[in-house]
């Protein structure tokens, strides 16, 4: 460690900046007018309402990389037309109708996978979640947007 840096880290402590992370705190969403909590927990409970985020498990998820590569092949097997033309578009259908099936994601798994898109705790009338590195606020925000704005439900955030 340099003298600058080790000047710098004890100018930071003594002016409560230090290097350790900060408490963040959590984001509270309440239910407004009509909406229910019971209505928002089903809607982030409900897959069809994550759009473009469910694209996002393919690469966080073991088990929807395996059904995928099943459906679609490998991108040496897709040459040979044997499986489904891969878009965008034919992702999502796959992913909607794979969260569908129940045969294949019972309600617990699909609310475990689901929870690696937004880890979620219901407190009585209200839903917290905790930013984290990976997921900051302004992610947070966005995917509330999208989810419980295609449920059409309404809410406050706090």
């Amino acid at each position: 460690m340099s003298k600058y840096s080790l000047v710098k880290l004890m100018e930071n402590e003594e002016d409560g900046r230090s290097g350790r992370a900060i408490v963040k705190s959590d984001i509270i969403v309440f239910p407004k007018g009509e909406t229910s909590i019971t209505d928002l927990v089903t809607a982030l409970e409900n897959s069809d309402n994550y759009g473009i985020y469910l694209s996002n498990l393919r690469n966080v998820n073991k088990f929807i990389q395996d059904e995928f590569t099943k459906h679609f092949g490998t991108p040496v097997q897709r040459r040979t037309g044997r499986f489904p033309v891969y878009t965008k578009d034919s992702e999502m259908t796959f992913l909607k109708d794979l969260f569908k099936d129940e045969t294949k994601i019972d309600a617990r798994t699909k609310k475990v996978i689901l929870s690696k898109i937004l880890n979620y705790n219901i407190s009585g009338d209200k839903i917290s979640i905790t930013p984290t590195k990976e997921n900051p606020k302004a992610a947070i925000k966005s995917k509330l947007d999208t989810i419980l704005g295609n449920a059409g439900v309404e809410y406050s955030i706090q």
